[in-house]
């Protein structure tokens, strides 16, 4: 007799049936992108599948990120100038992170449109650096010599009189056929407003800090050059939520706290020793200034590179302090959700033991 034999069957009756569990159904994907916009957003009926979720493309951010590309492009041309004042810089800064952020060469649509007061800033900078020509020498301003020494002034110009006149002239007659807007893309705005900082560090540092060199033209200024760059990368790339965000939080971010106080030492330095020329009691702190031959206004004329900088500084300082402390009020909310949480359930617990109790008598 075999094992089996020996222990009795038992018998389940004859109302025993044994269903099988159905499948479960995988998740389904999310809807593909459509051309330009957010996953999971449809185009509208009887769109183009390359129209955006926002919409047609407004024929007024076309004009308008078209006039900030040419004003770029003249506020990197001659400007008949011995050096970089802080206006410039500021203005160069501003406008290519908008572009970046907002503009035609953002990574996704956003359906922001170009602040007038941008191209009107453009657009008054470039008169009157032409109509001053000569006239501000202590900014660093010198005579044009033609129309080939203000040509990137008068590039300006050009751009901030596209992008301010075309978006409410004929930008809005054509964009008031179109159905409205939808609401514009949010971005992070942590690193958003880093990307601005450490844009104005690395277009500071390419100006002239001296009558013979730039802000890069040491070591110390490399080293910041390159620390500018990493920063504006990982800045990018966290605001646009990319894939290599994992990478830039986990392997950069001791640099996001080290990258403002190394700025802010170069930024310091560099308007001490544009004040003060490079002496016996400031030589110490770099040799970024090869040259000696400073004059009076060495300050109006070579500041603008060490202020955009050590401003950029103090900017980037303050968002990783209020980034912190955002973070930590975050933690305290979470932890103080999770012990109500907590009081609930044992609440819940407590007020459902004297009914069980109730049912047994």
């Amino acid at each position: 007799m075999t094992e089996n034999q020996e222990k009795p069957v038992l018998s389940l009756g004859d109302d025993f049936e044994v269903i099988e569990e159905a499948p479960t159904p995988a998740p389904a994907a999310p809807a593909a992108a459509p051309a330009g916009g957010p996953a999971g957003v449809a185009p509208a009926p009887g769109a183009s599948p390359f129209d955006p979720p926002f919409g047609p493309i407004r024929s007024a951010n076309a004009w308008g990120s078209m006039g900030l590309v040419i004003a770029v492009a003249g506020l990197l041309g001659p400007w008949a100038d011995t050096g970089g004042n802080l206006i410039h810089g500021l203005l160069l800064s501003v406008t290519v992170w908008f572009l970046v952020r907002g503009g035609f060469l953002a990574v996704q649509r956003t359906g922001a449109t170009v602040p007038p007061a941008l191209p009107l800033a453009l657009l008054v900078y470039g008169v009157l650096r032409v109509a001053l020509s000569g006239e501000m020498s202590a900014l660093g301003w010198h005579e044009s010599g033609g129309v080939m020494g203000v040509s990137g002034a008068l590039m300006t110009i050009i751009g901030g009189l596209l992008g301010f006149l075309m978006p409410r002239t004929v930008a809005k007659k054509k964009d008031a056929k179109l159905p409205p807007a939808g609401a514009p893309l949010q971005l992070d705005r942590q690193f958003s407003r880093s990307l601005m900082a450490y844009l104005m560090v690395f277009f500071g540092l390419q100006m002239n800090w001296t009558d013979q060199s730039t802000g890069v033209d040491s070591m110390m200024g490399l080293v910041t050059l390159l620390f500018a760059m990493l920063m504006v990368w990982a800045s990018w790339v966290a605001m646009w939520q990319l894939w290599q965000k994992p990478l830039v939080v986990g392997k950069l971010g001791m640099l996001l706290f080290l990258a403002p106080v190394e700025v802010f030492f170069m930024g310091i330095g560099g308007l001490i020793l544009t004040g003060m020329g490079p002496t016996d009691q400031t030589q110490w702190l770099h040799d970024a200034y090869p040259s000696s031959e400073f004059f009076e206004q060495s300050f109006l004329a070579y500041g603008g590179g060490p202020m955009l900088v050590f401003f950029a500084s103090c900017y980037a300082l303050y968002l990783v302090f209020a980034g912190a402390k955002e973070a930590q009020q975050m933690v305290k909310e979470r932890r103080a959700q999770e012990v109500e949480a907590r009081k609930a359930a044992r609440a819940k617990k407590k007020g459902g033991a004297p009914k069980s109790a109730d049912k047994k008598k």
